[in-house]
C-alpha cells in the first residue's frame, strides 16, 4: 500500500509539470485519484469568485457537470467546503447536481493547502453500488493535498502567463512611443524653424537633406519594430547560398565603399539552404549593416563571409567575421535581447530580429568577440536535400 501511494505521489508530481493545460491536468489526476482510491466516480470543485465550479470529473459525463457552479454560501458543497472537513454523506437533500447523479452516498474531502482551502472533492460508488464505509480516508486526503498543490501551480502559471501578456503589450507600445518620438522631435524643431524663413527655397536648401532623413529614420524605426512584432507565413524552400549572399553584398555596397570595408565571400559550390528568401536575406543583411557599422573609421576594415556544410549533421554552417571595434563581454551577453543597443541611433530591433528569424527556420545562431578585435557570427541553417 505505502509503494503505491509513494507511485500515485509521483505520478501526481509528473502530471503537474507534464503541461500547461489546467483543464487536462485536473482531469488528470482526478482519474488518477478514482482509481487509487477504488471509488467510481470522482467531481472536483474549485472555488471561483466565491462560487464551487465544477472543473473535473471522472466516471460521470462531463458534459452534464463541468462548468456546473454551486453557491458557496447556500449549497450543501458549499457547507462542506466552509467546514473543511472530510464527511461521509447521505444524500438527503436532493439538488440537482445530486438528483442527476442518482447519488444516495458520497465521501466529499477538502482539497486545502495549510492556510487555505481553494475546493472541495467529491467521491462515490454509485454505479457499483459498494459501501464508501470502507474507504481510505488518509490516502484521499493526502491525495487531495497534492491536488491542491496542482491547483496553486496552475493559478501562478495564469498570473505569469497574464503578467507575461500585458509586459509584452506595453513593451511593444514604448517601442513604438520611443521609435516615432525620436525623429519626431527634430522634425517638430524644423516645422518652427521654417516659419521664420521668408525664403522656403534657402531653408530647403540648408535643411532638407536632414529632414528627409529623420523623415528615413522614422520609417526605418516603424518598419523595424513591425518586422519584429509580426509573425509572416513563412515559405521555406532551397536556397542557392552564393546567390543569396551575392544579392546582399550588392545591397550594401554603397555602405561598405563609403566606410572602406573589403568584403570577401568563400562559399561552397552548390550549397543550398532550406529558408524563406526574404526573410533569410533581411538576417544576413542585417549583419552585414551591423558588421560595417562596427568598424572605427581609423580601420582598414575587412568583412569575411564563409559557409560550409556541417561535418555531422545537415546544416549549412555560415561565418561572418569581422575585424571591427568588438563587443565587450557584458554586452556579449545582450546582443540578442530587444532594445538594446550601443548605437547612438539603433533601435535595437536588427540582432533580436536576426535571432528570431534563425530561430524559426529551425536553426542556431551564436557570437564571439574580442574587444577592439573583431566579432564572428556563426549562423546554422537546414540544408536542402541535394538531387540524385
Amino acid at each position: 500500500m505505502a509503494n503505491r501511494k509513494l507511485q500515485t505521489f509521483s505520478e501526481i508530481s509528473q502530471i503537474i509539470v507534464s503541461t500547461l493545460n489546467t483543464r487536462e491536468i485536473y482531469a488528470n489526476i482526478i482519474k488518477l485519484i478514482v482509481e487509487a482510491v477504488g471509488v467510481d466516480r470522482g467531481i472536483l470543485f474549485i472555488d471561483q469568485n466565491d462560487t464551487l465550479v465544477s472543473v473535473a470529473v471522472c466516471g460521470a459525463p462531463p458534459q452534464n457537470i463541468l462548468g456546473r457552479a454551486l453557491d458557496k454560501n447556500t449549497s450543501v458543497f458549499g457547507r462542506l467546503y466552509r467546514d473543511g472537513k472530510p464527511k461521509l454523506l447521505r444524500a438527503t437533500r436532493q439538488s440537482d447536481l445530486v438528483r442527476m447523479l442518482n447519488a444516495e452516498q458520497y465521501y466529499t474531502v477538502p482539497v486545502q493547502t495549510r492556510d487555505k482551502t481553494l475546493g472541495i472533492l467529491a467521491v462515490d460508488n454509485v454505479p457499483s453500488g459498494r459501501p464508501l464505509a470502507a474507504l481510505d480516508e488518509d490516502l484521499l486526503m493526502a491525495l487531495a493535498g497534492q491536488l491542491a498543490v496542482a491547483i496553486e501551480n496552475a493559478a501562478r502559471v495564469a498570473e505569469l502567463a497574464r503578467l507575461n501578456r500585458e509586459l509584452v503589450a506595453n513593451t511593444i507600445i514604448s517601442d513604438i512611443m520611443h521609435q516615432i518620438k525620436n525623429p519626431l522631435t527634430p522634425l517638430k524643431m524644423f516645422a518652427q524653424l521654417a516659419e521664420m524663413y521668408p525664403d522656403k527655397q534657402k531653408f530647403w536648401a540648408e535643411h532638407g537633406s536632414i529632414i528627409k532623413e529623420e523623415i528615413q529614420n522614422l520609417e526605418n524605426n516603424v518598419q523595424a519594430i513591425l518586422s519584429f512584432t509580426r509573425r509572416a507565413e513563412f515559405k521555406i524552400q532551397p536556397l542557392d547560398l552564393a546567390a543569396v549572399a551575392q544579392k546582399v553584398l550588392s545591397l550594401v555596397k554603397v555602405q561598405a565603399q563609403n566606410a572602406a570595408v573589403q568584403i570577401t565571400v568563400d562559399i561552397a559550390a552548390d550549397l543550398q539552404v532550406l529558408a524563406d528568401l526574404p526573410a533569410f536575406q533581411q538576417a544576413l543583411l542585417n549583419l552585414l549593416l551591423n558588421a560595417i557599422e562596427a568598424m572605427p573609421p581609423e580601420r582598414r576594415g575587412r568583412i569575411e563571409i564563409s559557409a560550409a556544410p556541417a561535418q555531422d549533421r545537415a546544416m549549412a554552417v555560415i561565418t561572418i567575421r569581422d575585424n571591427g571595434c568588438g563587443i565587450s563581454k557584458s554586452n556579449l551577453k545582450k546582443m540578442f535581447t530587444r532594445r538594446f543597443t550601443t548605437k547612438v541611433k539603433g533601435n535595437g530591433l536588427g540582432l533580436a530580429d536576426v535571432h528570431r528569424i534563425i530561430e524559426e527556420h529551425k536553426g542556431s545562431i551564436a557570437v564571439q568577440s574580442k574587444l577592439n578585435k573583431g566579432t564572428v557570427f556563426t549562423l546554422e541553417i537546414p540544408l536542402a536535400a541535394r538531387k540524385a
